[in-house]
């Protein structure tokens, strides 16, 4: 018996095209990934950048800041300590490619020996540790050094070009174990620093926006979230009655600067109360600073004859502080009845 066989004809020609057509490094990468989730972190599917107001839209503390150590400037972003000289800004500015972005703008004002390390704490430390991650940011500087880094562990890729000019900087590197959230080696603090401690002098600067951090072995363009959203990310972490932008201050003058004035009505004429519910839950329990409209206190009002108070606030008696809200009260013994009005500010950052 004889068995006839046939097969489909195969045209050898187009095969060996589409066997020679081009798939880039993002294809080949592609191409090398040995799972799904190893592509589904190529190409940034889903909420990709670890790092919260990466663009520098988000200012609730204000937008001209003169650091002194470890402090908070654009929400989220902290120098990481030394002997400053510099004052940190807000700014606009338009990137090569035509994109408007907010950016951060660090400016040299005198000589001194000062590390350039502005940086960010990611909370869920776990999901970095072991991982390949890709940094990148677009970086503007007149000084020489510059690269990515983890706090206190190590420094990464490229310097940055120091001319003048918007570049991109971009790395992958593959960490070690990160073990913290403090600010200690190895923990999920990242940022861009020189090469050791430098002498800067005035008129040196570094501005930069679009700082991302995936995970993955490709850069991937930066991840655009609403100000809504980026906002309430923040808010996890910082939260402010005073409108945003506005340095918070104490002062007759607050009451000109309100955002969402706080109130609380005297529950009978001896004391006065008032319940704050933050607008986003905190990491933890913030600490709490308050601020009035008379002599940089928390302040009450007579509600008969309108007179500001001086309400001291070592006086002040916080009944709950939690991640949720707040409460509080003061006793007095002026016989009339009286109102609480202030502003306040909840810090639950990492330090």
């Amino acid at each position: 018996m004889t068995v006839k066989i046939t097969r489909p004809s195969i045209n050898i020609r187009e095969t060996l095209d589409q066997l020679n057509k081009p798939s880039g490094i993002a294809g080949n990468a592609m191409l090398r990934a040995e799972t799904p989730q190893e592509q589904f972190n190529l190409i940034g599917a889903g909420r990709k950048n670890l790092l919260i107001n990466g663009g520098f839209d988000v200012w609730q503390r204000g937008t001209s800041f003169t650091p002194t150590g470890v402090d908070y400037m654009a929400d989220r972003w902290f120098m990481g300590g030394g002997d400053y000289a510099c004052t940190v800004t807000k700014q606009a500015s338009t990137l090569p490619d035509g994109s408007e972005v907010n950016t951060m703008l660090i400016s040299y004002t005198a000589t001194g020996t000062n590390a350039v390390d502005p940086y960010q704490g990611i909370e869920d430390y776990k999901v970095l540790s072991g991982k390949t991650i890709a940094i990148s940011c677009w970086v503007r500087t007149n000084i020489s050094g510059l690269k990515f880094r983890q706090y206190s562990t190590a420094n990464f890729g490229s310097d940055a070009v120091p001319d003048g000019q918007w570049n991109k900087l971009v790395t992958t590197v593959t960490l070690g174990a990160v073990t913290s959230t403090n600010k200690v080696a190895n923990s999920s603090f990242f940022g861009l620093v020189s090469g050791g401690a430098i002498v800067t002098k005035s008129g040196d600067y570094l501005e930069m926006t679009q700082f991302q951090l995936e995970l993955g072995s490709v850069a991937t363009p930066f991840e655009h979230r609403s100000y809504g959203e980026e906002l309430a990310l923040c808010q996890r972490y910082y939260e402010t009655s005073f409108a945003h932008g506005v340095t918070p201050s104490n002062g007759p003058n607050s009451t000109s600067l309100v955002s969402d004035w706080m109130t609380g009505i005297a529950s009978n004429r001896s004391n006065a109360s008032a319940t704050i519910f933050f607008k986003v839950r905190k990491r933890v329990a913030p600490m709490l600073n308050g601020y009035g409209a008379s002599n940089g206190y928390l302040g009450y009002k007579n509600m008969t004859d309108a007179t500001d108070f001086a309400w001291n606030q070592s006086s002040v008696v916080v009944r709950a502080a939690t991640q949720v809200g707040f409460m509080l009260s003061q006793g007095f013994s002026n016989g009339n009845s009286f109102y609480i009005q202030f502003h306040y500010t909840a810090d639950a950052e990492l330090y």
